[in-house]
């Protein structure tokens, strides 16, 4: 009965851990469309500061 009862605590543990990856999976993905957004709006600064400074 222990044993089963240590076997639950592990079963509910590693679920937790799972839950929890998986928030962190969303978390990253979220950050990571965010930044790649910045990346591209940036890179569009860049073009037109260049294109600016071409033109001066």
């Amino acid at each position: 009965k222990e044993t089963e009862l240590l076997q639950q605590d592990v079963v509910k543990k590693r679920k937790q851990w799972i839950k929890a990856l998986e928030i962190k999976a969303d978390e990253l993905a979220s950050t990571n469309i965010h930044l790649q957004q910045e990346v591209k709006s940036l890179r569009s600064e860049v073009a037109h500061l260049k294109k600016y400074a071409d033109g001066s």
